[in-house]
């Protein structure tokens, strides 16, 4: 496989009272078509950038980078967390993820309410 990953989007926001500095965010949509195997090959990726620290360095951050991840469906997000919460290879990184379905972003928040890969509750920061 590549040893690279272009993500569909990079953003970062301004720090909050209670964090400092800025927060670097990689972002991934998956629509309908992207099976549950594909996606988590692709935040496999996005779990060793995170190790390595690759995109923090790139914009002269201090620390690890999240990765907001976006679901078109609901039942796409919900596999992806049934197979992701018993992972030994993201678990210490399950908080580095944050993922939502279209349908949820729609209804609330774009801090609030996102979900970890355990699929416990997260605010964006």
């Amino acid at each position: 496989g590549k040893d690279f990953f272009i993500p569909d989007g990079i953003f970062q926001l301004k720090g909050t009272p209670t964090s400092y500095g800025k927060e670097l965010y990689l972002f991934e949509m998956y629509d309908d078509g992207y099976g549950t195997k594909k996606i988590i090959e692709q935040l496999k990726k996005h779990g060793q950038a995170i190790g390595l620290g690759s995109p923090s360095i790139k914009f002269w951050l201090q620390k690890a980078h999240r990765v907001v991840v976006l679901f078109e469906k609901e039942g796409n997000k919900k596999a992806v967390i049934k197979r992701l919460k018993e992972s030994s290879y993201f678990s210490k990184i399950t908080d580095y993820f944050l993922l939502k379905s279209l349908e949820e972003l729609q209804k609330g928040s774009f801090f609030e309410g996102w979900q970890n890969l355990k699929g416990e509750k997260r605010n964006l920061y």
